[in-house]
This record gives structure tokens, C-alpha cells and sequence, in this order.
């Protein structure tokens, strides 16, 4: 059968399925090390808030398995990505 495959996912969606099923193992034998985690992460495909979705995930899951350590450092990356995301709108100062 030649041609497209219409179920098939888009790429960035096939790349971001991938990266869920590494951040659940990375997290399940997380050994104290963030750099594999985090490069997970960056690798999100999509806007803002869906690497702030995966960030979440991963706390979630971090959660499950006591990794208070990790989670802590997830919250700092969910904050960054909150700040980059709100300089990037022109935030600059709100309105009062």
C-alpha cells in the first residue's frame, strides 16, 4: 500500500509522545541527575503552554515516585518558562 497513512500523527505530536514515555522513565530511575530530564524537556515540540503541560507532567510524576528533589527543580523550570512566556506578551508592568 503506497501513499500517506491518514491515522498517522504529525511529527511534533510523535516527537512529544516519545519524550512522555522517556520523562516517565528517566523519572521512575531517577538517579539525582537533572541533565537528562531537562533535555527531555527542551526538546518539547510546541508553544509555551504545551512545554508547561510536560513540565507539570514530569512533577506529577516526580510526585508519584517521592522525587521531592526533582520536583523543586521542576518548579523553578514551570517558573521560567511562565516568566519568558509573560516577557514575551510585553508584559512589562501590569495595569493597576
Amino acid at each position: 500500500m503506497s501513499g500517506d497513512v491518514p491515522e498517522k500523527l504529525p511529527i511534533p505530536v510523535e516527537i512529544n509522545m516519545g519524550i512522555k514515555v522517556q520523562l516517565q522513565k528517566e523519572i521512575r530511575y531517577f538517579e539525582g541527575k537533572y541533565e537528562k530530564i531537562l533535555k527531555l524537556l527542551e526538546g518539547v515540540q510546541g508553544p509555551p503552554g504545551v512545554q508547561k503541560k510536560f513540565v507539570v507532567y514530569a512533577m506529577k510524576e516526580a510526585a508519584r515516585f517521592k522525587r521531592e528533589d526533582l520536583i523543586s527543580h521542576l518548579e523553578k523550570v514551570l517558573e521560567k518558562i511562565e516568566y519568558d512566556q509573560f516577557l514575551n506578551r510585553g508584559g512589562g508592568s501590569p495595569n493597576l
